[in-house]
Order: structure tokens, then C-alpha cells, then sequence
């Protein structure tokens, strides 16, 4: 608060603004929730709880997805990379094993 007024704060990467919580994952924050277009149209979303998981929409419905093994999703390419190559920030990386 300042000035008694509700003000927006800035929050790590992944996280939104809920003026009643503060900061947030978007699946806590109902007017942040992915929509999928009822087209058909494939659209991926970044999961911001892991740097291993995004969201697609597959036929209007939203599946949480899982990259392959050493791989990460970039917010950048909407992809799954090299694990080296991408900046997860906040995100967990949960599926790396480095042997």
C-alpha cells in the first residue's frame, strides 16, 4: 500500500500481481488463467512453476506438457531446448540429471 492506495509491486519472473495476495503463480491468480481459442489453434504457455513444463492448447483444451529429458522451455522460443542454452529465472528445473 502506499498511501493507503493498493499499488502493483514488481515480482521475480513467472509471478503476477494479485492486489489482494501480492505476488503470485498464475494459477493462483484467476484473471491470469491461459485461454485456448476454440479454432483449434496450438499456442504454448510457459508452466511457472517448473522450467521443464509449459502449457498447449490441443484441440481448445490446455495440457501441461512435459520437455524431453536434459531439455527446458524457453520463454523466448516457445520450444524445448538444450537445457544450457536457456534462463529459467524463478522457474524450477526438475528434470536435469548431469552425470
Amino acid at each position: 500500500l502506499i498511501g493507503g492506495i493498493d499499488k502493483p509491486s514488481f515480482c521475480d519472473a513467472g509471478l503476477f500481481w494479485d492486489k489482494k495476495l501480492g505476488c503470485q503463480w498464475p494459477k493462483d491468480v484467476p484473471h491470469c488463467q491461459h485461454k485456448c481459442p476454440a479454432n483449434g489453434q496450438r499456442l504454448r504457455f510457459v508452466a511457472t512453476h517448473s522450467c521443464c513444463h509449459y502449457y498447449e492448447c490441443i484441440n481448445g483444451h490446455l495440457k501441461e506438457q512435459v520437455c524431453p529429458l536434459h531439455k527446458l522451455y524457453s520463454v523466448e522460443t516457445k520450444t524445448c531446448e538444450n537445457f544450457q542454452v536457456v534462463t529459467c529465472g524463478s522457474r524450477k528445473k526438475l528434470n536435469i540429471i548431469i552425470t
